[in-house]
């Protein structure tokens, strides 16, 4: 449309220059779309966890990334392999939270979710049998999903898993 306004005013040149520029730009939109998983990097890792208030301090391992995204719904996961230093100051930190609740007490009781799109932001410590975890749900007014991401410290393993649900 753009194109034969131009192109309609004598502007052939311009209308041509418009049009590659337009389509590099849409060509471009689509790619980092379709590649987004592959366009990942550690900087981004490293501001989803300082979102939820943890540093790596050490060096470590994009395992898996996987993200989908439908109609109002969006989920990232990822798994890294952290350093034995990390892991550790991580659960410390985990496991000294006011709120942190361990085993016996978190598979006794549900988390109580705030309201979806009113309210403050929430933040669980907690131990189930697997691993150290850190839960944030943070509501973003009304028409817009929630935002819940989840770090999940192997109890065994050196495996980090943040996932991020937005639905």
């Amino acid at each position: 449309m753009i194109f034969r306004l131009i192109k309609h005013y004598s502007q052939i040149r311009y209308a041509k220059y418009f049009a590659i520029i337009y389509s590099l730009f849409l060509i471009g939109l689509i790619l980092s779309v379709v590649f987004e998983d592959e366009l990942f990097s550690k900087n981004d890792v490293t501001e989803l966890v300082e979102d939820l208030n943890f540093k790596l301090n050490d060096d470590f391992e994009l395992i898996k990334n996987e993200s989908f995204s439908g109609i109002g719904d969006y989920y990232h996961t990822f798994i890294l392999e952290i350093s034995d230093n990390d892991k550790n100051r991580l659960i410390n930190e985990i496991k000294s939270s006011p709120n942190f609740m361990n085993d016996s007490i978190y598979s006794t009781r549900k988390l109580v979710y705030p309201d979806r799109h009113k309210g403050k932001k929430t933040v669980w410590n907690y131990q189930n049998k697997t691993s150290y975890v850190r839960e944030y749900f943070q509501p973003n007014g009304e028409g817009s999903a929630p935002t819940n991401r989840i770090i999940s410290l192997d109890k065994i393993s050196n495996e980090l898993r943040f996932d991020d649900i937005d639905d």
